[in-house]
């Protein structure tokens, strides 16, 4: 059949892209648009082979095989099929995926024997696959094998993986940048916001009146290759002009989805506000995960909310709370849309029964307004 299919080693690509996208830093981390990656990848996928597509495999991993909410929604996509390993801990809080080799191995073998595809496009680095790719190869197969670039010092491709394939493409930072976002490290952001506050005081005793920012400007994905450099400290206190507003306007410190500080901003700028997921840590992320796994039967609507409400707020900046409260009632699109998949992955219809969406915001509210500050213990 003249079709291309793609196999996507999700965990390979997403540790591959944070450390090409990060230069190696520890602190900063990575979020992909995941939607849009799928696309370029299928785009891609589709002019490389001269074929029409068949359909993406996704290989991840999620614990007991439950997927989280944003693998929810990629499974949704059009022409993705989605394939889940189990996301198991090892000692030292690690975790390991298990069964995601067998799974992409089972799907690559079984279309090639019914000739469901002429191309198959693997992106992984992986060389337990290369059995796989020796096996598809002999059904009349061509291999296009895909991988993340890397220094030459530090390859995250198997050679033989490599010698294997028929064909071979590298995906470049230019390529991943239109499709991520680097988060800065948390001490590298700090710093800049302390600048702009130390800013924001001067203007204040010079009499120039409150602080108005003008911030960067926002970047398509894809139209600036560069669109996801982290700011030095610098960097985000130029972003910041002290003006003198005609009139007395709110003010609250907000953060980007890029993860750039937008400093002291006015208007209805409540999506810049960060989700659960960006103020986590990963330590806290597997926690999250196994306190959710130990409840056997699914929560209501409402204490769903008030769960993801108070771990959102005992890990938020007094900033970020301020700001949150400011908008209220209306909670910022990008918090709500995490905040009902969250919902819905703990048995909540937040699909069909609108009653359930205000169950589960009014939960959500009713966490953010209880006293206390501090980190989740």
């Amino acid at each position: 059949m003249d079709r291309c299919a793609v196999f996507v080693d999700a965990g390979y690509l997403g540790e591959s892209a944070k450390t090409l996208l990060t230069e190696g830093s520890p602190g900063r981390r990575v979020r992909a648009d995941r939607p849009s990656l799928v696309q370029a990848l299928a785009d891609l996928a589709v002019k490389d082979t001269g074929l029409p597509l068949l359909r993406l495999y996704w290989y991840d991993a999620a614990p007991n095989r439950v997927p989280f909410p944003d693998q929810r929604e990629l499974g949704r996509l059009t022409d993705v099929k989605l394939r889940l390993g189990n996301l198991r801990e090892r000692d030292g809080g690690r975790r390991a995926q298990k069964g995601v080799d067998a799974d992409l191995h089972a799907d690559m073998t079984e279309l090639a024997r019914n000739k469901a595809a002429a191309d198959f496009v693997l992106l992984t680095g992986d060389e337990d696959l290369l059995r796989a790719v020796e096996e598809v190869q002999k059904y009349g197969v061509r291999l296009h094998l895909w991988g993340v670039d890397s220094p030459p010092e530090s390859s995250n491709q198997s050679l033989e993986l490599i010698m294997a394939a028929d064909r071979r493409r590298v995906l470049d930072a230019t390529f991943l940048r239109a499709l991520y976002t680097v988060f800065p490290d948390p001490a590298e952001l700090a710093a800049g916001v302390a600048e702009v506050a130390a800013a924001g005081e001067q203007v204040g005793a010079d009499g120039a009146g409150e602080v108005a920012v003008v911030a960067a400007p926002a970047v398509a994905p894809g139209a600036d290759a560069d669109h996801a450099h982290v700011p030095t400290p610098a960097e985000i206190a130029a972003l910041h002009k002290p003006v003198a507003p005609s009139k007395p306007i709110p003010s609250r410190l907000l953060f980007t989805s890029t993860g750039r500080s937008s400093g002291y901003v006015h208007g209805p700028e409540e999506d810049a506000l960060l989700r659960l997921s960006d103020v986590s840590t990963r330590e806290e992320r597997a926690r999250d995960d196994a306190e959710d796994g130990a409840v056997a039967t699914a929560t209501t609507a409402r204490e769903a909310g008030h769960t993801y409400g108070d771990r959102w707020r005992l890990r938020a900046t007094d900033e970020m709370r301020a700001g949150l409260v400011v908008s209220k009632p209306h909670i910022p699109r990008r918090i709500d849309a995490e905040l009902l998949g969250y919902a819905d992955a703990r048995g909540v219809d937040t699909w069909h029964d609108e009653r359930a969406k205000h169950d589960v915001r009014d939960g959500f509210w009713s966490a953010i307004a209880e006293s206390g500050t501090g980190q989740s213990s």
